[in-house]
């Protein structure tokens, strides 16, 4: 009875304020999110290119992810739904021009972020009233990705 009641407890669990939810749904941090849509237009990777992906670290408040081109890295705090990104940076590779300004809308996106909504498998960043990126919670897609862990 009382494995039934946990059971039942954990299903129905909602969102707290650190993003987490029941089991079989994504947690806001230390989930790889692929961005699907930024500034309201969907996103894909091109040819061999890479997915496009954010991962918001637990232990050291550390965010990073791959920008299309470059790798991305700072710092993020987490208050309720308030949402910041601090000290932004990336590695410097030269990229096509359609791929670098996509890039620099995703980092200011992250800069520009003063709230989140999050449910389920789907993380929205917003600036006021408008959203700048939806983002979608994946699986590690290949092992290159996993490879970017440990950067």
């Amino acid at each position: 009875m009382i494995l039934l009641l946990i059971l039942l407890m954990v299903g129905c669990s909602k969102s707290t304020a650190d993003g987490t939810e029941g089991k079989g749904i994504a947690t806001l941090q230390d989930t790889y999110w692929k961005l699907v849509r930024l500034y309201n237009k969907p996103v894909k990777a091109s040819g061999n290119q890479r997915e496009i992906h954010l991962i918001l670290e637990k232990d050291d408040l550390r965010a990073r992810g791959y920008g299309g081109c470059n790798a991305f890295f700072g710092s993020y705090q987490v208050e309720e739904e308030i949402i910041t990104f601090t000290g932004m940076g990336s590695t410097r590779r030269a990229c096509p021009d359609k791929v670098m300004q996509q890039e620099q809308l995703l980092l200011q996106a992250l800069e520009k972020s003063q709230r989140f909504q999050f449910r389920k498998k789907t993380l929205e960043l917003w600036d006021n009233g408008t959203k700048v990126a939806q983002f979608k919670a994946r699986k590690y897609p290949t092992k290159k990705a996993k490879k970017d862990k440990s950067e």
